[in-house]
């Protein structure tokens, strides 16, 4: 090792140009035997890549997962949820063998596996077996050879596993969506992690060629005598030796979380050596609607000091990569806006500093929950209104137009239902999306709406709470589905929404846990969700959500039951 190295982190360029991939990863080679259920537990970036993976082999049946918290690392939790992850695994009888796939984490945290085994209620003796590997026991463990080892160690049922229905799939962490939005940028990206976390990055769905992001790598040795000084030294090494010159945007990852990664010192050091540098609020264990929305508004306060002048401009916040508003609605949508005289501020079609103009505009339009923060930041600061919702049909769309001259609304008189039994219509994601469907369905149809949230954790459901406290009025029409809205966290609480619903919009994904026919035969309209599906789903669904096609895809997918 050259001694340039010797005091610096392991350095890998994270990209996406996987067309030629030759190498299969240990959990492909899991789920290509029948009976053997793969276990894991860990952040969401732990998971979500063995989902990921679970999916492509078609083995969703054979994979059971837990995020833990920092909190339950803290509290010496994880061992017990662990535990009775496993314990739920047993359950599956019929199994010939289970792998739990042991994470960083669980190395660091010193999970005692030997007494997990111990406890478990494993009276037909299914053999469990625990698979070391990543760059905490890299340097001592060839977890290829263990994985090898584990498996002949299992002897081959005579069945294959029932496919008794799955879980729901683990959401999209705050640093996979940061760093896929910030490819929007000429900015200088690096994500300090333990060096595999990047396994559930797949990309922004466009110009995935040029992903680029920098990441660190180090070992159980670095993280023991303290690896902040090996990374803090790798980015200034890397940054000076690219010859940039660009804003440094630094996310985290899990593990920087677990040990108390010091930023400070990163922060104090690219200061010294006069570079500006900004960090992003992730750290793999939130999700990503709120990694996007402290990112939009982190990099405005950045650019906060510079002075913007005043101008006839809408600004649109929410329209990122991972959007469920698509690339060609919000172009429809930025035509619409300067037919009527205005220009349109969408900061991920423009310079990074730019995004200071939209304390100057005449109003904000949120087409994502994750650009309410920076839109609530700048009416309250700004006196800049802001409108949330995605207007589909020609009475919503209207209101939305008006909406640019008022800059308010007055009480909107809804059109009577027609007197006949209710539809219940259940609409599941991001209310800044279902907003316009569940418009248009009320003002055409005679149904009921259930506004539904996917949120895993509890933190999920208190960013949702906090985020949409105080939107009242802001919503387009007037109204707001916030006091109406169901939040959900796992397979059952789904179940008991979908079994009161007689339709139901929602991510594919999300339908794909249920096995149950009586759900198999509801009326399901496909309505994707980037932000989750990205990276799992392969196959493309065209669907609209602005203007008049909008209404002409929400009619078309309901009319057979309405």
């Amino acid at each position: 090792m050259k001694d340039s190295e010797k005091n610096r982190c392991t350095l890998e360029e994270i990209t996406l140009n996987h067309t030629n991939r030759q190498y299969v990863v240990l959990p492909e080679i899991i789920f290509q035997t029948d009976d053997i259920v793969l276990v894991g537990a860990g952040s969401f970036s732990c998971v979500r890549a063995l989902y990921k993976t679970a999916v492509k082999q078609r083995a969703l049946g054979r994979f059971l997962y837990r995020v833990i918290t920092p909190e339950q690392y803290a509290m010496g939790q994880a061992e017990e949820i662990i535990q009775e992850l496993i314990d739920e695994a047993l359950k599956r009888t019929n199994a010939g063998g289970i792998i739990y796939y042991a994470s960083c984490m669980d190395v660091v945290s010193r999970i005692d596996f030997q007494k997990i085994k111990k406890k478990l209620c494993n009276p037909d003796q299914i053999p469990v077996e625990v698979l070391y590997r990543g760059p905490m026991v890299r340097r001592y463990l060839d977890s290829n050879k263990k994985l090898t080892e584990l498996l002949m160690q299992i002897p081959v049922s005579k069945e294959s596993l029932r496919n008794r229905g799955c879980d729901l799939p683990p959401v999209m962490p705050d640093f996979e969506a940061v760093c896929g939005v910030l490819q929007s940028w000429k900015v200088y990206r690096f994500l300090i992690s333990s060096g595999g976390c990047d396994g559930c990055i797949s990309g922004t769905g466009e110009r995935d060629q040029e992903y680029r992001v920098t990441k660190s790598r180090v070992d159980d040795l670095q993280i023991a005598v303290g690896c902040e000084s090996f990374i803090e030294n790798g980015i200034i090494w890397d940054y000076q030796n690219k010859k940039c010159k660009d804003l440094v945007c630094i996310a985290g990852a899990g593990l920087p979380k677990l040990i108390g990664f010091d930023y400070g010192r990163i922060e104090k050091r690219a200061k010294k050596e006069k570079i500006d540098c900004i960090m992003m609020k992730t750290d793999g264990f939130h999700f990503a609607q709120q990694g996007i929305g402290d990112m939009y508004l982190s990099l405005f306060q950045k650019f906060e000091h510079i002075k913007s002048e005043k101008n006839c401009a809408i600004g649109i916040l929410g329209a990122h990569c991972f959007a469920s508003l698509q690339k060609d609605e919000v172009e429809e949508s930025i035509s619409s806006m300067k037919k009527l005289g205005y220009e349109v501020i969408w900061p991920e079609k423009n310079k990074l500093e730019q995004i200071v103009n939209l304390k100057n505009a005449v109003c904000n339009w949120v087409t994502a929950s994750e650009g309410i923060p920076i839109a609530k930041y700048l009416y309250r600061k700004y006196n800049v209104s802001y409108m949330i919702g995605i207007p589909s049909g020609k009475k919503m769309l209207s209101e939305w137009q008006n909406y640019f001259k008022e800059t308010g609304w007055e009480d909107v008189q809804t059109a009577k239902s027609r007197q006949s039994k209710k539809k219940k219509v259940l609409l599941i994601g991001d209310p800044a999306v279902t907003w316009g469907i569940a418009r248009y369905l009320t003002e055409t149809d005679s149904v009921e709406i259930i506004f539904a949230v996917y949120t895993q954790l509890a933190s999920s459901r208190r960013w949702y709470t906090e985020t949409l406290q105080g939107t009242e009025g802001h919503w387009i029409g007037g109204e707001n589905p916030v006091k109406k809205i169901k939040y959900f966290r796992d397979r059952e609480e789904l179940k008991f929404l979908i079994d009161k619903a007689d339709i139901i919009f929602g991510e594919n994904l999300l339908r794909m846990a249920f096995m149950e026919e009586a759900i198999r035969r509801k009326k399901w309209i496909d309505l994707p969700a980037p932000i989750l599906n990205c990276g799992i789903r392969t196959d493309k669904y065209e669907y609209h959500l602005f203007g008049t096609k909008g209404a002409r895809w929400i009619h078309a997918g309901t009319e057979k039951s309405l």
